[in-house]
């Protein structure tokens, strides 16, 4: 790959992208006159599961595709270390190559186009979550850990979502709101009897219920493979749907109020 190199590519004045030539993933002709570059996305962050990807559509000379992407393929490796290489820049009237256009040249620049892997997180010690923290699955491999969500007082993080998975047998394991005297969940968690086939009985939060937690303790309320998903749905209000597996004759409800 680009050892330390950079890409630079412009639309206009206030529409430029500039990321590492290591992020660079691969290219394909996708229509007649166009190829399409794509590249790790530069604020997906790091760690297991990130997927997203930012994909730079450039328009080339009609049946000159290949020509293209020859030219943008030496461009990508030809350049120093520590280099900065143009692609395109409609701007600025320059591209690296005479079948790219180089003043209609970038089609278009979509940054952070989600993937199809959801980033994974192992929890094994209390944590507080952050906005950052949407979209992941975490995996609680600590009998006892405790994570708090993000406040959602404020209205500013509606559409927040994650989803929690037991897989060791829970002893104190819990996900609650930072605020429990004003945030509340609303949902159902349906809980299948593991010791046999019979009807699941079905644990509902209602916003009269006050409840702000769920936990698993113990077999009555959630064995290993029990999980529920939380959403964030409006100022104080968060959904809740969910499978807890139960067993032992003296089935729980996971909700609580603190």
């Amino acid at each position: 790959m680009m050892s330390n190199g950079f890409i630079y590519i412009r639309n206009a004045e206030d529409d430029a992208y500039v990321n590492h030539g290591d992020n660079f993933r691969g290219m394909e002709q996708t229509a007649s006159a166009a190829v399409v570059l794509y590249f790790k996305a530069a604020a997906s962050g790091t760690g297991q599961g990130i997927a997203s990807y930012d994909k730079i559509t450039l328009a080339v000379t009609a049946n000159k595709e290949k020509e293209a992407m020859i030219d943008i393929n030496g461009a990508l490796f030809g350049g120093k270390a520590g280099s900065t290489t143009t692609i395109a820049d409609d701007y600025g009237g320059v591209s690296c190559s005479d079948v790219i256009s180089t003043s209609a040249g970038v089609t278009s620049i979509i940054k952070g186009i989600s993937g199809n892997f959801a980033a994974v997180e192992g929890v094994t010690v209390d944590d507080t979550l952050t906005a950052s923290d949407s979209g992941k699955v975490f995996m609680f491999n600590d009998a006892a850990a405790v994570l708090t969500l993000p406040d959602s007082g404020d209205g500013d993080i509606i559409g927040w979502t994650a989803t929690f998975h037991s897989v060791i047998q829970a002893t104190g394991q819990e996900v609650k709101c930072t605020d429990t005297t004003n945030e509340k969940m609303i949902g159902s968690i349906i809980q299948p009897d593991s010791d046999g086939d019979g009807a699941p009985l079905a644990w509902n939060a209602k916003a009269a219920d006050n409840f702000s937690s769920i936990e698993f303790t113990s077999v009555a309320d959630g064995e290993p493979g029990s999980f529920f998903k939380l959403t964030n749905v409006a100022t104080d209000v968060w959904h809740v749907e969910g499978v807890a597996s139960a067993s032992g004759g003296s089935e729980a409800t996971p909700f609580a109020t603190s």
